[in-house]
């Protein structure tokens, strides 16, 4: 029998536009390489940013390449800093830090996770238990974790 081959479809997202004063720049995100640390209990989807033209009629022009919009690679890191919905993946809670409330906030959002009716747990070891747990198509997973990154504010902006 013959060996098969596949070429996937480039792996890309359109994420929120970056507005510099009047400037819009479209933006697409590439996906590039997907790591799972057992111990330090975190999943990172590593990317690539590209900066786009924004073409009549408002979608995607030509990819820009020179100063100061050019290509960036980025990575966004699911960890046990936040909480998820183990039915979708929904983001509950987030810690943050560098405020004197800090450890409080995030205890506080811990507190009502458990309290709700919500099945949850951290995201790091969500997306491992996924990996271990569920038959699943992985560039979905991924996509929308992309997706919730960029529903996050600035996050791509």
């Amino acid at each position: 029998m013959a060996i098969q081959f596949y070429t996937p479809p480039p792996f890309e997202l359109e994420v929120a536009d970056r507005i510099i004063g009047e400037t819009i720049v479209k933006q697409m995100v590439r996906f590039l390489r997907l790591e799972h640390d057992d111990a330090a209990r975190t999943a990172t989807v590593h990317i690539l940013v590209s900066p786009h033209a924004v073409a009549i009629g408002g979608g995607y022009g030509p990819a820009l390449t020179t100063g100061p919009f050019t290509p960036y690679y980025d990575s966004i890191v699911a960890s046990n800093n936040r909480l998820v919905d183990t039915r979708n993946g929904a983001i509950l809670a987030e810690r943050s830090f560098g405020t004197p409330t800090a450890d409080a906030d995030w205890l506080a959002a811990i507190a009502r996770v458990q309290a709700s009716a919500v099945p949850a747990m951290y995201q790091g070891d969500y997306f491992l238990y996924l990996r271990d747990n569920q038959p699943l198509i992985i560039g979905d997973v991924i996509r929308q974790y992309i997706e919730q990154a960029d529903a996050a504010p600035s996050r791509f902006a």
